[in-house]
């Protein structure tokens, strides 16, 4: 494959790029003290069938592929522990409060802002 027609090809994929969540009740936004799910995906406005978050699912079963959750997806990975402090929690619920999920939310942004504009490889 030609160096421009390759060139022309990954800049298509990052023009289609979609964010797509996989993960736990962090991942899926669950809310402290609450059975209430959702404030992250609704942070980054994604619609439900980009949303593959489960509360009640395990890191280990993410990372060993439990039931095909993982079938043919590029997968980009970004610890969001860096971006949380203590302002973040209660003390109490081990999920973050909305404005958590905020600043989780604008990391995710920045991240994908990155990957188009080539920064992130």
């Amino acid at each position: 494959m030609e160096d421009k027609d390759l060139e022309r090809k990954i800049n298509a994929a990052r023009d289609a790029m979609k964010i797509v969540l996989f993960g736990d009740s962090y991942t899926h936004g669950r809310l402290p003290h609450s059975q209430t799910d959702g404030a992250l995906p609704n942070e980054l406005g994604l619609e439900n069938n980009y949303c593959f978050a489960k509360s009640g699912t395990t890191a280990q079963q993410w990372a060993i592929n439990k039931d095909g959750m993982l079938e043919t997806v590029i997968i980009v990975t970004l610890d969001l522990s860096t971006v949380l402090n203590s302002s973040h929690f209660d003390n109490v619920d081990i999920h973050p409060n909305v404005d958590g999920y905020k600043v989780m939310a604008k990391a995710i942004n920045e991240a994908v802002s990155k990957l188009k504009e080539g920064e992130i490889k």
